[in-house]
Protein backbone atom coordinates (compact mmCIF):
# COMPACT_ATOMS: atom_id res chain seq x y z
CA UNK A 1 0.00 0.00 0.00
CA UNK A 2 1.29 3.44 -0.90
CA UNK A 3 2.14 5.51 2.15
CA UNK A 4 1.15 9.11 2.71
CA UNK A 5 2.96 11.97 4.37
CA UNK A 6 1.77 12.74 7.87
CA UNK A 7 -1.23 15.01 7.70
CA UNK A 8 -3.43 14.57 10.73
CA UNK A 9 -7.01 13.64 9.72
CA UNK A 10 -10.19 15.10 11.10
CA UNK A 11 -10.26 15.20 14.91
CA UNK A 12 -11.23 12.30 17.12
CA UNK A 13 -14.77 12.64 18.48
CA UNK A 14 -16.76 10.53 20.93
CA UNK A 15 -18.37 8.90 17.87
CA UNK A 16 -15.40 8.87 15.46
CA UNK A 17 -11.81 7.56 15.36
CA UNK A 18 -9.82 8.04 12.11
CA UNK A 19 -8.43 4.93 10.43
CA UNK A 20 -5.11 6.43 9.28
CA UNK A 21 -2.97 5.61 12.33
CA UNK A 22 -3.84 1.91 12.12
CA UNK A 23 -2.76 1.39 8.51
CA UNK A 24 -0.10 3.84 7.27
CA UNK A 25 3.59 2.99 7.86
CA UNK A 26 4.35 6.69 8.40
CA UNK A 27 2.52 6.48 11.73
CA UNK A 28 4.90 3.73 12.87
CA UNK A 29 7.72 6.25 12.49
CA UNK A 30 5.65 8.96 14.16
CA UNK A 31 5.15 6.72 17.18
CA UNK A 32 8.88 5.97 17.26
CA UNK A 33 9.55 9.70 17.55
CA UNK A 34 6.64 11.10 19.55
CA UNK A 35 4.94 8.33 21.51
CA UNK A 36 7.23 5.60 22.84
CA UNK A 37 10.04 7.96 24.00
CA UNK A 38 7.55 10.28 25.75
CA UNK A 39 5.49 7.93 27.94
CA UNK A 40 5.90 5.54 30.84
CA UNK A 41 6.00 1.96 29.53
CA UNK A 42 5.42 -1.35 31.30
CA UNK A 43 8.70 -3.25 30.82
CA UNK A 44 8.80 -6.32 33.08
CA UNK A 45 7.59 -7.92 36.28
CA UNK A 46 9.84 -7.50 39.32
CA UNK A 47 9.66 -11.23 40.01
CA UNK A 48 11.38 -11.92 36.67
CA UNK A 49 14.64 -10.71 38.26
CA UNK A 50 14.76 -12.27 41.73
CA UNK A 51 18.58 -12.24 42.20
CA UNK A 52 21.30 -9.63 41.67
CA UNK A 53 22.65 -10.09 38.16
CA UNK A 54 19.33 -11.28 36.68
CA UNK A 55 18.23 -9.33 33.60
CA UNK A 56 15.25 -8.79 31.31
CA UNK A 57 15.24 -7.00 27.96
CA UNK A 58 12.27 -4.91 26.86
CA UNK A 59 11.96 -4.03 23.17
CA UNK A 60 9.73 -1.23 21.94
CA UNK A 61 9.96 -0.20 18.31
CA UNK A 62 13.65 0.05 17.39
CA UNK A 63 14.75 0.53 20.99
CA UNK A 64 15.81 -2.17 23.45
CA UNK A 65 15.98 -1.51 27.19
CA UNK A 66 18.07 -3.70 29.51
CA UNK A 67 16.82 -4.15 33.08
CA UNK A 68 19.26 -5.54 35.66
CA UNK A 69 18.75 -6.43 39.31
CA UNK A 70 21.47 -4.71 41.41
CA UNK A 71 23.47 -5.94 44.39
CA UNK A 72 21.29 -3.83 46.72
CA UNK A 73 18.15 -5.49 45.23
CA UNK A 74 17.14 -2.34 43.33
CA UNK A 75 16.69 -2.49 39.53
CA UNK A 76 18.40 -0.28 36.96
CA UNK A 77 17.52 0.25 33.30
CA UNK A 78 19.93 1.01 30.47
CA UNK A 79 19.76 1.29 26.71
CA UNK A 80 20.71 -2.21 25.58
CA UNK A 81 23.72 -1.13 23.53
CA UNK A 82 27.49 -1.30 23.96
CA UNK A 83 29.08 2.14 23.80
CA UNK A 84 31.97 0.88 21.64
CA UNK A 85 30.40 0.00 18.29
CA UNK A 86 26.71 -0.23 19.03
CA UNK A 87 26.18 -3.97 19.42
CA UNK A 88 23.27 -4.96 21.61
CA UNK A 89 24.59 -6.31 24.88
CA UNK A 90 21.87 -8.91 25.39
CA UNK A 91 20.12 -10.75 22.57
CA UNK A 92 17.74 -12.83 24.70
CA UNK A 93 14.56 -11.90 26.54
CA UNK A 94 15.89 -12.75 29.99
CA UNK A 95 18.66 -14.53 31.80
CA UNK A 96 21.52 -14.14 34.23
CA UNK A 97 24.60 -11.99 33.67
CA UNK A 98 26.19 -12.21 37.12
CA UNK A 99 28.33 -9.20 38.10
CA UNK A 100 29.39 -8.26 34.56
CA UNK A 101 27.70 -7.24 31.32
CA UNK A 102 30.03 -8.31 28.52
CA UNK A 103 29.75 -7.32 24.87
CA UNK A 104 30.30 -10.33 22.62
CA UNK A 105 31.76 -8.23 19.77
CA UNK A 106 35.04 -6.84 21.20
CA UNK A 107 34.78 -7.91 24.82
CA UNK A 108 34.07 -4.55 26.47
CA UNK A 109 32.87 -5.18 30.02
CA UNK A 110 30.47 -3.22 32.22
CA UNK A 111 29.52 -3.56 35.87
CA UNK A 112 25.82 -4.24 36.39
CA UNK A 113 25.42 -0.64 37.66
CA UNK A 114 26.31 0.50 34.12
CA UNK A 115 29.82 1.72 34.87
CA UNK A 116 32.68 0.65 32.62
CA UNK A 117 34.66 -2.26 34.09
CA UNK A 118 37.34 -2.79 31.43
CA UNK A 119 38.25 -2.27 27.77
CA UNK A 120 40.48 -4.65 25.81
CA UNK A 121 43.73 -2.79 25.03
CA UNK A 122 42.57 0.31 26.88
CA UNK A 123 46.05 1.81 26.42
CA UNK A 124 45.33 2.29 22.71
CA UNK A 125 43.24 5.33 23.68
CA UNK A 126 46.03 6.88 25.78
CA UNK A 127 46.64 10.43 24.65
CA UNK A 128 43.21 10.67 22.99
CA UNK A 129 41.91 13.87 24.58
CA UNK A 130 38.36 13.35 23.39
CA UNK A 131 37.99 9.97 25.11
CA UNK A 132 37.42 9.18 28.76
CA UNK A 133 35.99 6.16 30.58
CA UNK A 134 33.03 8.06 32.01
CA UNK A 135 31.89 8.90 28.48
CA UNK A 136 31.31 5.24 27.70
CA UNK A 137 29.34 4.12 30.73
CA UNK A 138 25.99 2.62 29.77
CA UNK A 139 23.26 5.20 29.20
CA UNK A 140 20.65 4.96 31.93
CA UNK A 141 16.88 5.01 31.39
CA UNK A 142 14.40 6.39 33.90
CA UNK A 143 12.76 3.63 35.96
CA UNK A 144 10.13 3.22 38.66
CA UNK A 145 8.00 0.39 40.03
CA UNK A 146 4.30 0.04 40.74
CA UNK A 147 1.90 -2.90 41.20
CA UNK A 148 4.78 -5.37 40.98
CA UNK A 149 5.80 -4.08 37.53
CA UNK A 150 8.92 -2.26 36.36
CA UNK A 151 8.08 0.86 34.32
CA UNK A 152 10.57 2.76 32.16
CA UNK A 153 10.61 6.04 30.28
CA UNK A 154 13.12 7.33 27.75
CA UNK A 155 12.10 10.90 28.59
CA UNK A 156 14.35 12.20 31.41
CA UNK A 157 11.90 15.06 32.02
CA UNK A 158 8.68 13.04 32.21
CA UNK A 159 6.45 13.50 35.25
CA UNK A 160 6.86 10.97 38.11
CA UNK A 161 5.14 7.64 37.53
CA UNK A 162 2.71 8.26 40.41
CA UNK A 163 1.53 11.44 38.72
CA UNK A 164 1.40 9.84 35.26
CA UNK A 165 -0.84 7.05 36.54
CA UNK A 166 -3.43 9.31 38.14
CA UNK A 167 -6.30 8.63 38.58
CA UNK A 168 -6.11 4.91 37.71
CA UNK A 169 -3.58 4.27 40.48
CA UNK A 170 -6.21 5.16 43.10
CA UNK A 171 -8.65 2.71 41.47
CA UNK A 172 -6.13 -0.14 41.34
CA UNK A 173 -4.01 0.19 44.50
CA UNK A 174 -6.66 -1.51 46.68
CA UNK A 175 -6.18 -4.73 44.68
CA UNK A 176 -2.55 -5.00 45.93
CA UNK A 177 -1.40 -6.42 42.62
CA UNK A 178 2.22 -6.24 43.78
CA UNK A 179 1.32 -9.32 45.87
CA UNK A 180 0.15 -11.27 42.83
CA UNK A 181 2.49 -13.58 40.92
CA UNK A 182 2.60 -15.14 37.46
CA UNK A 183 0.22 -17.99 36.71
CA UNK A 184 1.10 -17.79 33.00
CA UNK A 185 3.02 -15.59 30.52
CA UNK A 186 2.07 -15.70 26.84
CA UNK A 187 3.30 -13.76 23.79
CA UNK A 188 1.68 -13.96 20.34
CA UNK A 189 2.46 -12.24 17.04
CA UNK A 190 -0.89 -11.00 15.72
CA UNK A 191 -1.49 -9.74 12.13
CA UNK A 192 -2.91 -6.35 13.06
CA UNK A 193 -1.85 -2.97 14.38
CA UNK A 194 -1.09 -2.84 18.11
CA UNK A 195 -3.89 -0.27 18.56
CA UNK A 196 -6.47 -2.74 17.23
CA UNK A 197 -5.63 -5.04 20.14
CA UNK A 198 -5.70 -2.17 22.65
CA UNK A 199 -9.14 -1.18 21.38
CA UNK A 200 -10.41 -4.76 21.66
CA UNK A 201 -9.63 -4.86 25.38
CA UNK A 202 -10.65 -1.27 26.07
CA UNK A 203 -14.40 -1.88 25.80
CA UNK A 204 -16.96 -4.59 26.49
CA UNK A 205 -19.35 -3.59 23.70
CA UNK A 206 -18.03 -6.41 21.48
CA UNK A 207 -18.64 -9.11 24.08
CA UNK A 208 -22.25 -10.00 23.28
CA UNK A 209 -21.48 -10.74 19.60
CA UNK A 210 -17.95 -12.11 20.04
CA UNK A 211 -18.40 -14.15 23.26
CA UNK A 212 -22.10 -15.06 23.22
CA UNK A 213 -21.75 -18.22 25.31
CA UNK A 214 -20.57 -16.16 28.30
CA UNK A 215 -23.79 -14.10 28.19
CA UNK A 216 -26.32 -16.90 28.04
CA UNK A 217 -28.74 -14.93 30.17
CA UNK A 218 -28.56 -11.74 28.12
CA UNK A 219 -26.23 -8.81 27.49
CA UNK A 220 -26.13 -6.42 30.46
CA UNK A 221 -24.54 -3.54 28.56
CA UNK A 222 -21.54 -1.55 29.76
CA UNK A 223 -20.38 1.99 30.28
CA UNK A 224 -16.97 3.58 29.75
CA UNK A 225 -15.16 6.79 30.54
CA UNK A 226 -11.87 8.55 30.04
CA UNK A 227 -9.62 8.98 33.06
CA UNK A 228 -7.22 11.64 31.84
CA UNK A 229 -4.80 9.82 29.51
CA UNK A 230 -6.27 6.51 30.59
CA UNK A 231 -9.72 4.88 30.53
CA UNK A 232 -12.03 2.33 32.10
CA UNK A 233 -15.11 0.29 31.41
CA UNK A 234 -17.71 -0.98 33.84
CA UNK A 235 -20.47 -3.57 33.65
CA UNK A 236 -23.70 -3.48 35.68
CA UNK A 237 -24.97 -6.05 38.16
CA UNK A 238 -21.42 -7.05 39.01
CA UNK A 239 -19.46 -5.68 41.98
CA UNK A 240 -17.87 -3.22 39.54
CA UNK A 241 -21.10 -1.34 38.75
CA UNK A 242 -20.68 2.44 38.67
CA UNK A 243 -23.98 3.89 39.90
CA UNK A 244 -23.15 7.39 38.69
CA UNK A 245 -22.86 6.45 35.00
CA UNK A 246 -25.60 5.87 32.43
CA UNK A 247 -25.93 2.12 31.76
CA UNK A 248 -27.82 0.48 28.92
CA UNK A 249 -30.99 -1.47 29.85
CA UNK A 250 -30.27 -4.82 31.42
CA UNK A 251 -32.24 -7.55 29.64
CA UNK A 252 -31.67 -10.61 31.83
CA UNK A 253 -33.94 -13.58 32.42
CA UNK A 254 -32.03 -15.06 35.37
CA UNK A 255 -31.34 -13.99 38.91
CA UNK A 256 -28.08 -12.31 39.82
CA UNK A 257 -27.04 -15.47 41.68
CA UNK A 258 -27.68 -17.72 38.68
CA UNK A 259 -25.91 -15.36 36.33
CA UNK A 260 -22.83 -15.01 38.55
CA UNK A 261 -22.60 -18.79 38.95
CA UNK A 262 -22.98 -19.45 35.24
CA UNK A 263 -20.59 -16.74 34.06
CA UNK A 264 -17.89 -17.70 36.59
CA UNK A 265 -18.07 -21.38 35.67
CA UNK A 266 -18.06 -20.56 31.95
CA UNK A 267 -14.98 -18.34 32.23
CA UNK A 268 -13.24 -21.00 34.33
CA UNK A 269 -13.89 -23.62 31.64
CA UNK A 270 -13.36 -21.32 28.69
CA UNK A 271 -10.78 -18.64 29.42
CA UNK A 272 -8.25 -20.17 31.80
CA UNK A 273 -7.65 -16.84 33.54
CA UNK A 274 -9.37 -14.25 35.76
CA UNK A 275 -11.09 -17.04 37.73
CA UNK A 276 -9.41 -18.96 40.57
CA UNK A 277 -10.59 -22.17 42.30
CA UNK A 278 -11.34 -20.06 45.38
CA UNK A 279 -13.69 -17.73 43.49
CA UNK A 280 -15.35 -20.67 41.76
CA UNK A 281 -16.02 -22.34 45.11
CA UNK A 282 -17.34 -19.04 46.51
CA UNK A 283 -19.94 -18.82 43.73
CA UNK A 284 -21.12 -22.36 44.54
CA UNK A 285 -21.64 -21.31 48.14
CA UNK A 286 -24.26 -18.79 46.99
CA UNK A 287 -26.61 -21.78 47.16
CA UNK A 288 -26.40 -21.43 50.95
CA UNK A 289 -28.59 -18.31 50.68
CA UNK A 290 -32.38 -18.51 51.05
CA UNK A 291 -34.37 -18.53 47.82
CA UNK A 292 -35.73 -15.04 48.45
CA UNK A 293 -32.28 -13.39 49.03
CA UNK A 294 -32.11 -10.05 47.23
CA UNK A 295 -29.34 -8.99 44.83
CA UNK A 296 -27.38 -7.08 47.46
CA UNK A 297 -27.40 -10.09 49.80
CA UNK A 298 -26.01 -12.21 46.94
CA UNK A 299 -23.15 -9.79 46.31
CA UNK A 300 -22.31 -9.51 50.02
CA UNK A 301 -22.35 -13.28 50.39
CA UNK A 302 -20.08 -13.67 47.36
CA UNK A 303 -17.49 -11.33 48.86
CA UNK A 304 -17.60 -13.02 52.26
CA UNK A 305 -17.36 -16.54 50.81
CA UNK A 306 -14.52 -15.54 48.50
CA UNK A 307 -12.56 -14.11 51.43
CA UNK A 308 -13.16 -17.28 53.46
CA UNK A 309 -12.06 -19.55 50.62
CA UNK A 310 -8.82 -17.57 50.26
CA UNK A 311 -8.20 -17.82 54.01
CA UNK A 312 -8.52 -21.62 53.81
CA UNK A 313 -5.56 -21.58 51.41
CA UNK A 314 -3.50 -19.22 53.54
CA UNK A 315 -4.06 -16.29 51.18
CA UNK A 316 -4.76 -12.84 52.57
CA UNK A 317 -7.66 -10.78 51.22
CA UNK A 318 -6.58 -7.28 50.04
CA UNK A 319 -7.43 -4.95 52.92
CA UNK A 320 -8.61 -2.12 50.67
CA UNK A 321 -11.18 -4.22 48.83
CA UNK A 322 -14.18 -3.33 50.96
CA UNK A 323 -17.80 -3.77 49.85
CA UNK A 324 -18.03 0.02 49.62
CA UNK A 325 -15.06 0.16 47.25
CA UNK A 326 -16.49 -2.56 45.01
CA UNK A 327 -19.86 -0.85 44.80
CA UNK A 328 -18.69 2.68 44.15
CA UNK A 329 -15.24 2.63 42.56
CA UNK A 330 -13.94 -0.73 41.29
CA UNK A 331 -13.60 -0.91 37.48
CA UNK A 332 -14.17 -3.99 35.34
CA UNK A 333 -11.23 -3.08 33.07
CA UNK A 334 -8.59 -0.34 32.98
CA UNK A 335 -6.55 1.02 30.06
CA UNK A 336 -3.20 2.60 31.01
CA UNK A 337 -1.94 4.81 28.19
CA UNK A 338 -0.52 3.98 25.81
CA UNK A 339 -0.39 0.19 25.46
CA UNK A 340 -1.56 -1.86 28.42
CA UNK A 341 -4.96 -2.98 29.71
CA UNK A 342 -6.00 -5.11 32.65
CA UNK A 343 -8.97 -6.81 34.28
CA UNK A 344 -8.26 -6.57 38.04
CA UNK A 345 -9.56 -8.99 40.65
CA UNK A 346 -9.18 -9.72 44.35
CA UNK A 347 -7.03 -12.78 43.71
CA UNK A 348 -6.47 -12.80 39.93
CA UNK A 349 -5.71 -10.25 37.21
CA UNK A 350 -5.53 -10.59 33.44
CA UNK A 351 -3.00 -8.06 32.12
CA UNK A 352 -2.25 -7.24 28.46
CA UNK A 353 0.57 -5.34 26.72
CA UNK A 354 0.61 -4.52 23.00
CA UNK A 355 3.66 -3.44 20.99
CA UNK A 356 4.51 -2.85 17.32
CA UNK A 357 6.31 -5.69 15.58
CA UNK A 358 8.92 -4.04 13.39
CA UNK A 359 7.91 -1.45 10.79
CA UNK A 360 4.79 -3.26 9.56
CA UNK A 361 1.68 -1.42 10.79
CA UNK A 362 -0.27 -4.67 10.33
CA UNK A 363 1.75 -6.72 12.83
CA UNK A 364 2.07 -6.52 16.58
CA UNK A 365 3.40 -8.42 19.57
CA UNK A 366 0.74 -9.08 22.18
CA UNK A 367 1.84 -10.18 25.64
CA UNK A 368 -0.68 -11.25 28.23
CA UNK A 369 -0.17 -12.41 31.77
CA UNK A 370 -2.41 -14.24 34.19
CA UNK A 371 -1.54 -13.09 37.71
CA UNK A 372 -2.79 -14.65 40.95
CA UNK A 373 -2.39 -14.37 44.69
CA UNK A 374 -0.72 -17.42 46.18
CA UNK A 375 0.09 -18.54 49.68
CA UNK A 376 3.71 -17.88 50.67
CA UNK A 377 6.02 -20.13 48.67
CA UNK A 378 3.24 -21.58 46.50
CA UNK A 379 3.71 -19.48 43.33
CA UNK A 380 4.61 -21.77 40.40
CA UNK A 381 7.69 -21.51 38.18
CA UNK A 382 6.46 -19.91 34.95
CA UNK A 383 8.18 -19.82 31.55
CA UNK A 384 7.24 -17.48 28.72
CA UNK A 385 5.19 -19.22 26.01
CA UNK A 386 5.77 -17.67 22.57
CA UNK A 387 3.58 -18.22 19.50
CA UNK A 388 4.58 -16.79 16.09
CA UNK A 389 0.94 -16.53 14.99
CA UNK A 390 -2.60 -17.13 16.30
CA UNK A 391 -2.64 -20.42 14.38
CA UNK A 392 -0.07 -21.94 16.76
CA UNK A 393 -2.13 -20.76 19.74
CA UNK A 394 -5.28 -22.61 18.70
CA UNK A 395 -6.81 -24.69 21.47
CA UNK A 396 -5.00 -22.85 24.28
CA UNK A 397 -7.67 -20.31 25.23
CA UNK A 398 -11.02 -20.48 23.36
CA UNK A 399 -12.19 -17.19 24.90
CA UNK A 400 -9.27 -15.13 23.55
CA UNK A 401 -9.26 -17.05 20.27
CA UNK A 402 -12.69 -15.60 19.53
CA UNK A 403 -11.03 -12.18 19.44
CA UNK A 404 -8.33 -13.11 16.93
CA UNK A 405 -10.58 -13.28 13.89
CA UNK A 406 -11.99 -9.84 14.65
CA UNK A 407 -8.51 -8.33 14.94
CA UNK A 408 -7.19 -9.59 11.62
CA UNK A 409 -10.43 -8.83 9.77
CA UNK A 410 -10.56 -5.33 11.25
CA UNK A 411 -7.01 -4.59 10.09
CA UNK A 412 -7.92 -5.70 6.56
CA UNK A 413 -11.22 -3.83 6.57
CA UNK A 414 -9.65 -0.51 7.57
CA UNK A 415 -7.64 -0.54 4.31
CA UNK A 416 -10.84 -0.17 2.32
CA UNK A 417 -11.58 3.01 0.37
CA UNK A 418 -15.05 2.64 1.82
CA UNK A 419 -13.87 3.11 5.41
CA UNK A 420 -12.52 6.35 6.85
CA UNK A 421 -12.83 5.76 10.57
CA UNK A 422 -14.64 3.98 13.36
CA UNK A 423 -18.03 5.27 14.53
CA UNK A 424 -17.40 4.57 18.19
CA UNK A 425 -20.26 4.13 20.63
CA UNK A 426 -20.27 7.30 22.82
CA UNK A 427 -21.47 5.30 25.85
CA UNK A 428 -19.80 1.90 25.59
CA UNK A 429 -16.64 2.88 23.69
CA UNK A 430 -15.80 6.26 25.21
CA UNK A 431 -12.56 4.74 26.54
CA UNK A 432 -11.56 3.87 22.94
CA UNK A 433 -12.15 7.36 21.57
CA UNK A 434 -10.42 8.85 24.63
CA UNK A 435 -7.36 6.69 23.90
CA UNK A 436 -7.17 7.98 20.34
CA UNK A 437 -7.82 11.57 21.41
CA UNK A 438 -4.74 11.42 23.65
CA UNK A 439 -2.78 9.53 20.99
CA UNK A 440 -3.36 12.29 18.44
CA UNK A 441 -2.23 14.87 20.99
CA UNK A 442 1.11 13.07 21.09
CA UNK A 443 1.21 12.79 17.29
CA UNK A 444 0.67 16.53 16.90
CA UNK A 445 3.16 17.63 19.58
CA UNK A 446 5.78 20.11 18.30
CA UNK A 447 8.98 18.58 16.97
CA UNK A 448 11.96 18.78 19.28
CA UNK A 449 14.57 21.36 18.38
Amino acid sequence: MKDVSIKLPEPVRPDFVPADAYVYPSYVQLEEEKLWPKTWLLAAREEEMPRPGDFVTFDIGKESILLVRQADKSIKAFYNVCQHRGRRLKDTHCGRTGKILRCNFHGWRYNIDGSLESILNREDWDGCETFSDDQVNLKEVKLDTWAGWVWVSMDPDIEPLDEYLKPVKELLDPFEMEKQRFRSYTSIVVPCNWKVVVDAFNEAYHSAATHPSVFKHGWPGSTTKGLGKHGAFYQPNEPAVDKSEKVLPNVVEASVKERIQYKTQRLWDYAGSMITPMLLEATKRLDELPEDADDMAVLIKLGEAHKEELAKKGIEWPAGLTPEFFMSHAPTDIHIFPNTTLVPGADATLWHRMRPNGDDPASCLWDFWSLERFAEGEAPEVARDFYPSPKEFEGKNPFLEEDFGNMEATQKGMLSRGFHGGRTNPVQEASVSNFHRVLYEYYSAPDEA
